[in-house]
């Protein structure tokens, strides 16, 4: 069924005024596909969507989440070594091409780029951040987002992006919900960029105990950063701390 003239008409005044992509008929928009990208393993590309859509979606929030040296980081950067690759295979294959860079917020500071190499990062192109507060961080990370140019964003980690009201404060004060306030406003500022201008925004966070809680299999567990970015990641991974990998030399991996 065909819109009516008024119909017609008005929706040609708001693309007009705004965009031509901020309303169409979906009927317009059903050949649109998702499109996913490698995150390094095959598995999880796997197990994250399915044979036709395996990997991360292009332009959506994600998170990372486990307990202390499960993992995370070593997942993230095998992501951007996987990107780099694919971007680097678009470029060989047309000239034309602008290969899209990765970033890395270090909020944590402690970003081992010799490990990265290991992983297969190709340093000269990555943008590492290393912010002092949260607000510079994410006021960058925001700049290269809207620029167009990044397709992948690494923010590690959530606890570790401290609000100037924090860092600027005595250690007698409390302040209970900040960091989840915070990460509401940038969830809410970035989601809409990030799916215009194509760039994934994953996060990585940790687990503390969530204290007057119980659970069936042991200890509460909760994630730092409020409610706001469970709401908006479309894929949330757990990461969890499995066996060690052995040979004649002992410990070489997990």
């Amino acid at each position: 069924m065909a819109f009516s003239s008024k119909l017609e008409k008005l929706m040609g005044e708001v693309q007009k005024k705004f965009d031509k992509e901020v309303v169409s008929s979906a009927s317009a928009m059903a050949d649109r596909d998702i499109i996913t990208h490698h995150t390094g393993s095959l598995m999880l590309d796997l197990a994250i969507g399915n044979r036709l859509r395996a990997g991360i979606p292009e332009g959506r929030f994600m998170e990372i989440y486990g307990a202390e040296s499960s993992g995370k980081t070593s997942v993230a950067l095998l992501m951007i070594a996987a990107r780099q690759a694919e971007e680097a295979e678009k470029a060989a294959n047309d000239p034309n091409y602008q290969e899209r860079m990765c970033v890395f917020v270090d909020a944590e500071h402690s970003l081992d780029l010799v490990l990265a190499m290991e992983y297969g990062v190709n340093l000269d192109k990555l943008i590492l951040i290393n912010p002092e507060v949260a607000e510079v961080a994410m006021d960058v990370l925001d700049a290269f987002i809207r620029s167009g140019e990044v397709g992948l964003a690494i923010v590690d980690s959530v606890p570790a992006l401290v609000p100037a009201s924090i860092e600027q404060a005595s250690f007698q004060q409390q302040h209970m919900g900040t960091l989840a306030r915070f990460m509401a406003n940038v969830c809410q500022k970035l989601t809409g960029p990030a799916f215009m201008n194509k760039t994934t925004v994953l996060f990585i966070n940790q687990i503390r105990e969530q204290i007057g809680r119980w659970s069936p299999t042991g200890v509460a567990t909760t994630t730092p950063g409020g409610r706001a970015l469970k709401y908006y990641a479309t894929i949330r991974f757990e990461i969890k701390r499995a066996e060690s990998i052995k040979d004649s030399s002992g410990i070489v991996g997990q």
